[in-house]
Order: C-alpha cells, then structure tokens, then sequence
C-alpha cells in the first residue's frame, strides 16, 4: 500500500508555477527597493568605520592601537568597495526595464552571491585582525579600560557568527526563490 501511494507521488507531472508579468514587476521592484535600501546603510556605516578609525588611527599615540585603526579604516573602505562592486555587477540594460524572469533572477543571483562565496569570507576574514589589534592595543596600553575593551572584542567575535548565520541564510532565501522560477 505505502509502495503504491509513492509510485502514485513520483508518477505526477510536476506542476510549473507561472507568475504574471505584473507579479513579476512587483517582485523585481521590491528586491530592487530592499537592495537599495541595504546598498545605503551599508555604504553609512562602511563611511562610518572608514572615517571614525582614519581618525582613531592619526590620534593614537602607540603603535598597536594605531596599526588596528589604520587596518579597520582599510577594511571600512574594502566594504564599500565591495558594496558599489555589487552593485555595478548588474544586468544587461535591455532586460532591467522590463519585467523580465531573466531579470529578476539575475538580480537575485547576484545578491544570493553577495551573501556568501569568496566576496563575503573576505569581508568578514578581512575585519576581525585590525579591529582586534586596535582592542588589544588598547589593553596593554590603558590597563584600566582593559575590561571594557575585552568586552568590546568578545562582542565582536560572537558577532561575527550570527553574521554568517545571517548571510548565509540570506542566500538560501534567495536560492530558494530562484528555484521558484526555475
């Protein structure tokens, strides 16, 4: 009985799902918006480190504190770089104006890609040296604010977990709405 329910299962035509062109544009225009949207507060908080540790890395009169300001500022810069990089990584002109399947998926492969790969590694593997010396230079040269520092950088090492968990499961979702109109 159960063999003959799963050969019924497996013997059913796949049904393909078919989207309208105006479900479609609304897709498309609601990824473009939420891209947008996260293309900004990245670039804000990229300028936000770039600047903030440029400065840090002038003021700083020792060297460790320095070197991881100067590294973070670098790694500040590298984010924006690869933020305008993603973006400029775009669809032929002629299908971005239409409401097109090739379109759209394009530009959700091209966030899914985004959101894990060798782009995103490197922006996390990238970030966790500077920002670290910075933390330690600080400890040995102001003993007394060693313990919030400490603080500072076990913060930002469980951070960097939870941001895989977060892009990685960023791409699965778009993976799986790639797979929807496949």
């Amino acid at each position: 009985m159960e063999n003959d329910i799963r050969d019924l299962w497996k013997q059913q035509e796949q049904q393909h799902v078919r989207i309208s062109p105006d479900e479609l544009r609304k897709k498309s225009t609601r990824l473009q918006r939420r891209v947008r949207i996260g293309l900004v507060a990245g670039l804000l908080a990229s300028a936000f480190v770039l600047v903030s540790f440029t400065n840090l890395a002038l003021q700083m009169p020792d060297w460790p504190r320095r070197i991881g300001a100067g590294l973070t500022a670098i790694v500040g810069a590298y984010f924006i770089q690869q933020l305008i990089q993603n973006r400029m990584r775009k669809t032929p002109a002629d299908l971005s104006n239409s409401a097109s399947v090739d379109f759209y998926r394009q530009e959700l492969e091209r966030q899914r890609d985004f959101h894990q790969g060798w782009r995103f590694w490197s922006r996390l593997a990238a970030f966790y040296p500077g920002y670290l010396l910075f933390c330690w230079g600080y400890a040995v040269e102001e003993p007394a604010s060693a313990h919030s520092f400490a603080w500072i950088a076990v913060t930002v090492l469980i951070l960097g977990p939870v941001a895989i968990v977060l892009n990685l499961r960023k791409a699965r979702i778009y993976q799986q709405r790639i797979d929807e109109i496949t």
